[in-house]
C-alpha cells in the first residue's frame, strides 16, 4: 500500500544485515531486499500513470544498486542478483525480454563503475574454499584475468595522479557560536582511507574533494550540552522512555546524569538533567547521532544574520579525516590506560588548533557507513530514492580512552547505530555553507 514506505525499510533492513558478513546454517540472510524488488514489480505493473511506474522504478534501482555498498559476501551478493531478477520478472517465468534487460542493467551497472572487478574479489572471496553450492571463484581465473587487472592498473593509476593537497588557502578568520571556537578549515583534496602501499581490498583509499569549513575546536561538552537541554526539553531525561520508544536513543542516553537533581542548571534543565559534579568540561558521552544531530540544529537557529548561508552540522567522514591529516601529529592523545574522558583542554591541540581528534572519545560523522563505497562510488547518494536512508549505522572517529593508540590513524573508520549511546562517544560540531554536499 506504501511503496515508499517499502523501499525505507527494505534499504534499512538489507544494510544492517549488511553490517555482518558472516552467514551461516543457523544465521541465514533473510530474502527481504528481493522480496520487496518482487513486490514492487508487481504493484508498478497495476499503476495505470506512466509516472507513477516511472517512480517506483526509480527508487527500486537505488534500492537494489545502493545495496552493493554493504554486499561483501556471497550470500549477499547473491541476495542483490536475485533482487535484481526479481525487479525485472516480478518471479514470472523470465522471457527473452526481461534477460535482455537483466543483461543491459548489469551491463551498465560495469560501465559505471569500473572498479567491479575489485568489488567482486571483496566479495567473493576467491582465495579459501567454500561450501558446495556457494558462490565462489578460482583466484587463478578471476585474478589473473586481464578484466581483474586492467581494473587493478587503472584503480592504482587513477590514485597516484592524486595526492593530499590544500587547494583553498581559505585565510577566514575563527568563529564563536554560542561558546564554541570554530577553526577555519581550508579545502582541499584527501585521499581518504589507508596509505596505497598498506591497504588491502576492503580499505583501499578513495579521492573526496572538501570545501572549506570550520570545526569546533574541542568536543561538545556536558556543559554545553545542558545549555541545549534548557531549550530543548523534550531531549532531557524525564523523557528517556518515550526517546527510546522513538528509537532515537537507547537507555543509557546520558547514562552519567541525573534527571530532577539539584544543582546549577535549575529549571527545566535541572528536571531534564544534570551532570555530575565537576564534570562540566568534560565531553559529553552517553549521546545518540540523533541528540547530537539535534544539537547541531539547535545551533544553526542561533546563527547570526551574516551566517545565514551557512548551516552547523556533524562534520563529514572526509572532513574529519581531512581536520586530522592536515592538522597533523597532537601534543598529547587519551587513549589507554586513561579509564574515563578527560575535560577538554587546548593543549592536547594539533597544528591547526583542533583538539582531541585522536582519543579521548570517539565522535559522530554525518554519513551513513558505507563499507564498499570506495570501490562503487558513482551509485548515486543524494536525498532521493532508497539512498536517503539506506545505512542502518553511522561512521564514527577518532577513538577513545578505551583504545589502544596504535590502534587509531587518522583514516581508522568505525562504526555505530545512530540510537546507541555508549561511553566511549560523544561529538563535535561543524559549520559549513548549507550547499555543501553531506
Amino acid at each position: 500500500a506504501e511503496p515508499a514506505e517499502l523501499v525505507k525499510w527494505t534499504a534499512q533492513d538489507f544494510s544492517s544485515w549488511g553490517m555482518n558478513s558472516q552467514f551461516f546454517h543457523d544465521r541465514q540472510l533473510p530474502r527481504s531486499l528481493s522480496e520487496a524488488a518482487r513486490a514492487l514489480s508487481m504493484h508498478a505493473t497495476q499503476l495505470p500513470a506512466v509516472e507513477a511506474r516511472t517512480t517506483i522504478s526509480a527508487e527500486t534501482v537505488h534500492l537494489v544498486e545502493g545495496a552493493a555498498l554493504f554486499a561483501d559476501s556471497p550470500m549477499e551478493l547473491k541476495e542483490l542478483l536475485r533482487a535484481a531478477v526479481s525487479w525485472e520478472t516480478g518471479y514470472k517465468v523470465p522471457s527473452a525480454l526481461t534477460l535482455q534487460r537483466i543483461l543491459s542493467w548489469v551491463r551498465g551497472f560495469h560501465e559505471r563503475n569500473p572498479s567491479l572487478p575489485l568489488w567482486l574479489e571483496s566479495t567473493i572471496p576467491a582465495r579459501r574454499n567454500l561450501p558446495s553450492g556457494d558462490l565462489s571463484l578460482v583466484s587463478e581465473t578471476f585474478t589473473g584475468s586481464a578484466w581483474y587487472s586492467n581494473a587493478e592498473d587503472a584503480y592504482v593509476a587513477y590514485l597516484l595522479t592524486h595526492q593530499n593537497e590544500v587547494v583553498d588557502s581559505g585565510g577566514k578568520a575563527a568563529e564563536t557560536i554560542e561558546g564554541h571556537n570554530l577553526v577555519f578549515i581550508p579545502g582541499g583534496e584527501l585521499l581518504v582511507g589507508e596509505p596505497l602501499a598498506d591497504a588491502d581490498m576492503r580499505e583501499l583509499p578513495y579521492l573526496e574533494r572538501i570545501d572549506g569549513f570550520f570545526l569546533s575546536q574541542g568536543e561538545v561538552t556536558n556543559r554545553q550540552y545542558r545549555e541545549f537541554l534548557k531549550e530543548n526539553p523534550g531531549w532531557g531525561l524525564d523523557r528517556l522512555d518515550a526517546l527510546v520508544e522513538e528509537a532515537l536513543v537507547t537507555e543509557d542516553y546520558l547514562f552519567s546524569w541525573e534527571a530532577g537533581g539539584t544543582g546549577s542548571a535549575g529549571g527545566i534543565a535541572n528536571a531534564a538533567g544534570n551532570f555530575p559534579e565537576g564534570a562540566g568540561d568534560i565531553p559529553v558521552v552517553y549521546i545518540s547521532y540523533y541528540a547530537a544531530e539535534a544539537y547541531c540544529l539547535w545551533l544553526s537557529e542561533k546563527l547570526p544574520q551574516r551566517l545565514s548561508a551557512y548551516e552547523m552540522r556533524l562534520p563529514t567522514e572526509a572532513e574529519w579525516e581531512w581536520a586530522a591529516r592536515i592538522g597533523g601529529p597532537q601534543e598529547e592523545a587519551i587513549f589507554r590506560p586513561a579509564s574515563e574522558p578527560m575535560p577538554m583542554s587546548a593543549a592536547r591541540g594539533n597544528q591547526i588548533g583542533v583538539s582531541d581528534l585522536r582519543g579521548n572519545v570517539w565522535e559522530w560523522c554525518a554519513d551513513w557507513f558505507y563499507p564498499m563505497k570506495h570501490l562503487l562510488p558513482r551509485i548515486t547518494l543524494g536525498s532521493e530514492g532508497a539512498s536517503a536512508y539506506l545505512g542502518s549505522e553511522r561512521v564514527v572517529r577518532g577513538g577513545s580512552w578505551a583504545n589502544d593508540a596504535a590502534e587509531i590513524e587518522a583514516y581508522t573508520r568505525g562504526s555505530q547505530p545512530p540510537s546507541w549511546c555508549t561511553p566511549f562517544l560523544g561529538f563535535r560540531v561543524a559549520l559549513a555553507l548549507k550547499s555543501a554536499a553531506r
